[in-house]
């Protein structure tokens, strides 16, 4: 695949001034260093080891070549859970469009909730499974515990305006504070394509969701 370094930025929804350039070449750089290790089939009778095959290759022109593309060429297995074809495409779907509506916080949680809900589908993400996506699982004091579930929510709720996804406010969700209690839980709805969320009002298994179906 042929492309630039200022595509690759403008998809991952990033800046394309400044240090972003090179940063992106030394990400794909350090990506091109990784190998996986296939075990094969689990619960199999034997063992297929396939180690060091490169996941991508990366050719980027010399400075001075008076070339600016790049070269991306991806591994099979990859290839495949890409594309969402074939054995091997067991990976999962972020929608890049959607990435680029969001911001700070937000994409960290969309990635998270791309991989764990399915469309279709819903989930129940309890508060403090919500905040150490977002922060990760460092203590903090309970101020500043406070806002992080305030600002976890606020990056959730900011999924929520996506025409692809239906948030479901807590219970106990602060409509003045929007600070959720450590206990509670945020129900989530993935659309399928060409879904509206006007289309499920009286479809949707979980009554939370019609607190946030009309929004965005």
């Amino acid at each position: 695949m042929k492309t630039t370094v200022h595509t690759l930025l403008r998809e991952c929804g990033l800046a394309t001034g400044g240090s972003s350039y090179w940063r992106m070449v030394a990400s794909l750089i350090r990506l091109s260093r990784v190998a996986y290790c296939d075990l094969g089939a689990i619960g199999g009778n034997r063992t297929r080891i396939r180690t060091g095959e490169q996941l991508l290759r990366v050719s980027i022109p010399e400075a001075g070549e008076g070339e600016e593309g790049i070269t991306l060429v991806l591994n099979a297995k990859l290839t495949q859970i890409v594309l969402r074809q074939g054995a091997d495409a067991d990976g999962f779907f972020v929608d890049m469009g959607e990435v680029r509506r969001l911001r700070d916080g937000a994409r960290i949680v969309h990635f998270r909730l791309s991989a764990r809900v399915t469309a279709g589908s819903a989930q129940t993400i309890p508060v403090t499974e919500l905040v150490e996506w977002a922060y990760g699982p460092s203590p903090c004091s309970p101020s500043a515990a406070c806002n992080r579930r305030k600002r976890a929510a606020a990056s959730l709720m900011q999924v929520g305006t996506l025409p692809g996804w239906i948030v479901g406010e807590a219970k106990a969700y602060s409509k003045a504070h929007k600070t959720p209690p450590e206990s509670d839980a945020f129900c989530v709805y993935r659309l399928h394509t060409g879904e509206t969320k006007e289309a499920l009002d009286n479809r949707i298994p979980l009554r939370a969701f019609t607190a946030t179906t009309n929004k965005g």
